[in-house]
């Protein structure tokens, strides 16, 4: 057994089964109660955060590793991804404007780079970088989430979750800013960072992909660039952190509709959803990788 398949036994004593929102709610208690016996124990200061997927057995890879970009190396990935970002942001201020993304850290060392690669991942386009949330209900949906392939549909999901050092976090906490991961090269990080995206709500409704990622609440994580395409459960320094859930497959739509709820369903996460943007994504994403 995968050691982040046993975790939730052994270090947390609960069943790794999800069949309600109650049980994914006591899940993140119990994470919290071990976040409170690492920090009073000096271990260290950390948070759980959470990614859903629609399916058991998935490595959590992203999306430029996965399929047919399986095969290549960080370096490969990292520069890939470098022209995914830069044709990204090319066609969408050439077709709706410089408003569409925001420019609100251009004035830092790589603010552009950043942020650029932040609104990328949202709006579809293949990086390397992978989606988490510090809100479990909202990555809870995502595993959960009504696919229309009935292969995935018909299967269990996972919901994973990052007991992530806190002092780790790459962060910042004012604006103008100074001393933060805007002056460092997304590129050629030494090793994978977790990213708390800042959020700014001015103009929000002019910009087309920022939306989601403020309804998601989520924060990215950024792999090294020789590690890149190596998925995070497979890492032997982040395996022991990870804690891995299953859903049964005939829970995953009474769960989806106990979200529905609660007001977390496909249109608050999603925001506003466009076929025409979503053909351009998946144009230039087919016209960057061959694939």
């Amino acid at each position: 057994m995968a050691i982040y398949d046993d975790n939730p036994q052994k270090i947390l004593d609960i069943e790794p089964i999800i069949t309600s929102i109650d049980e994914a709610e006591a899940v993140h208690n119990r994470l919290i109660e071990f976040r409170s016996q690492l920090y009073f124990s000096g271990q260290m200061d950390a948070q759980p955060h959470y990614r859903g997927e629609q399916k058991f057995g998935w490595d959590i890879s992203p999306g430029l590793s996965r399929g047919k970009g399986a095969g290549l190396f960080g370096p490969q990935a990292k520069a890939l991804e470098s022209r995914l970002v830069s044709e990204f942001e090319k066609e969408i201020t050439t077709r709706f404007g410089p408003q569409a993304l925001r420019h609100l850290f251009d004035g830092q060392a790589y603010g552009r780079k950043w942020d650029s690669l932040f609104q990328a991942q949202h709006a579809g386009i293949r990086t390397t970088i992978l989606d988490f949330s510090f809100h479990w209900e909202r990555s809870l949906f995502f595993a959960v989430e009504e696919s229309p392939d009935p292969d995935i549909e018909n299967s269990d999901a996972q919901f994973w979750a990052y007991q992530y050092n806190n002092e780790l976090l790459l962060k910042h906490s004012k604006y103008p800013i100074d001393d933060s991961f805007y002056d460092q090269d997304p590129e050629s990080l030494l090793e994978g960072r977790m990213v708390n995206v800042p959020f700014f709500l001015d103009d929000l409704e002019h910009r087309l992909f920022e939306g989601r990622m403020f309804k998601q609440i989520g924060r990215f994580f950024i792999p090294a660039q020789d590690t890149c395409q190596i998925p995070l459960n497979l890492q032997d320094d982040i395996a022991p952190w990870l804690f891995r859930f299953r859903i049964p497959a005939e829970y995953k739509k009474p769960i989806r509709e106990e979200l529905e709820a609660t007001g977390i369903d496909r249109a608050y996460l999603y925001v506003e959803e466009n076929p025409a943007h979503h053909n351009l994504i998946a144009e230039i994403n087919k016209r960057v990788c061959g694939w």
